[in-house]
């Protein structure tokens, strides 16, 4: 007995999965895509004549989170269509002017942001700075991998789970909820721990804001990829408790670590609290334009 009309093509429409299971799903699938292109580049280079070991050598940072962009993509493709019945998948980040725009404010945000925590360094005293060298072929390198990091990582926690956990928990449960696991996250970076987890998901509150006013993760992509940039590349702090190899200002950092947050980074310490306001101020303008793609869902309400 039919509960109601079918469509015209006859069929009954597929029964969405729910919202809270499908975000969750595409975790794990994201890190399975993500290792099988790992071992497929991999495998690649051992055909083309390079060894195991050789090969395994040129897994960097870089090739890890070109290949993490790449899954997260086709992980979110392959949720939305399968999972939530989406012929046309929302990957939030659209190729328009408005959109493009925010991700330059999201860049001036996180410029800003690593500014004014610099200057709380300086005059307290924890930092010491001085000029060390202009920007090399190894800088821009390093901007280049920064920018797949942002990518990979936003696409990761605020893209397709962000969207769906708005529709499952509601607007701020769902920005909490992904911020604490952007946090623990980093919880396998040298020197993490429980001060360093709660400052990112504070940080992480910021980018989840602002994505679900947008609709568009390039503002989160814009002011991640610039706070690296700026945090190791330009001022030289340590970034999720990898030092700096090189930077454009060689800064000496003296203090307590429940301030500076030590080996870790600016975001184990309290001092990095002080660029949450500093982001939010500069990505209000953004928020209040609230571009909206069609078909973003929840996420963009």
């Amino acid at each position: 007995m039919r509960n109601g009309p079918l469509p015209r093509s006859g069929r009954r429409p597929r029964r969405r999965l729910h919202p809270g299971l499908s975000g969750f799903f595409s975790l794990p699938l994201t890190l399975v895509l993500t290792a099988s292109g790992l071992a497929l580049w991999t495998g690649c280079l051992v055909l083309a004549g390079l060894s195991p070991d050789e090969a395994l050598g040129r897994l960097n940072v870089l090739t890890i989170y070109v290949a993490m962009t790449l899954a997260a993509l086709g992980s979110t493709w392959l949720c939305s269509r399968f999972l939530d019945g989406e012929p046309r998948p929302d990957y939030g980040l659209p190729l328009a002017p408005l959109p493009l725009a925010h991700g330059l404010a999201g860049i001036a945000a996180g410029v800003a942001a690593q500014g004014a925590l610099y200057l709380a360094g300086l005059l307290t005293t924890v930092y010491a700075a001085r000029w060390n060298a202009g920007p090399g072929p190894a800088f821009w390198h390093y901007a280049l991998t920064q920018f797949f990091v942002a990518v990979g990582e936003e696409l990761f926690h605020r893209g397709y789970l962000l969207r769906r956990w708005t529709a499952w928990l509601g607007r701020w449960p769902a920005a909490a909820a992904t911020s604490l696991l952007f946090g623990a996250a980093h919880l396998l970076s040298p020197g993490a721990g429980i001060l360093s987890t709660v400052g990112i998901a504070a940080h992480g509150l910021v980018y989840a804001w602002i994505v679900q006013a947008t609709g568009s993760l390039w503002p989160a992509v814009g002011l991640h990829w610039a706070w690296n940039v700026m945090e190791a590349g330009v001022l030289g702090l340590p970034n999720s408790g990898t030092p700096a190899p090189f930077a454009l200002v060689a800064t000496a950092v003296n203090g307590p670590a429940w301030w500076t947050g030590g080996d870790f980074g600016p975001e184990a310490g309290v001092i990095s609290l002080v660029a949450i306001p500093v982001a939010w101020l500069v990505l209000w303008p953004a928020a209040r334009g609230a571009y909206r793609p069609s078909g973003a869902g929840t996420a963009a309400r």
